[in-house]
This record gives structure tokens, sequence and C-alpha cells, in this order.
């Protein structure tokens, strides 16, 4: 599945996951946000920090913070 545009709609984002979990052979019964924890469990946050400055810029931020914390 090709990712949407960046300045694409919210409402474009909330489709991809439905399409997707319908997809993997789901009926979502709250639009796929129900699978929102096992999606995070499975994802690749360093390739994703790679790939786009904006999302770079908050975990670095992220990670500043929580090191601030410890």
């Amino acid at each position: 599945m090709q990712c949407p545009r960046p300045e694409c709609s919210r409402d474009l984002y909330k489709q991809r996951l439905t399409d997707a979990v319908l997809e993997a052979g789901v009926e979502p019964v709250i639009g796929g946000i129900e699978f929102a924890e096992d999606i995070v469990a499975e994802m690749d946050f360093e390739r994703a920090r790679q790939a786009d400055d904006s999302l770079r810029h908050f975990l670095d931020s992220l990670d500043a913070q929580f090191r601030q914390w410890s």
C-alpha cells in the first residue's frame, strides 16, 4: 500500500487504516483504531525517523525529554 502525501486530509488516513484492516480480513468495529496498540508495537520507528524530518524532530525531542526525566 502506498503512503498518502503528507498534506492529505486526516480523513484519508482514517480511510487507509480502515482499508488496511479490511484487507487483512478483519472487520474493523471502530474504524481500525482498536488495533492501534498492535500497529505501534510493529512499527519501525528508526526507519520512519529517517524517512520523515518532522517525525525525526518530534522523536528526537521526545527522546531528549525522556532522558531528562531519568
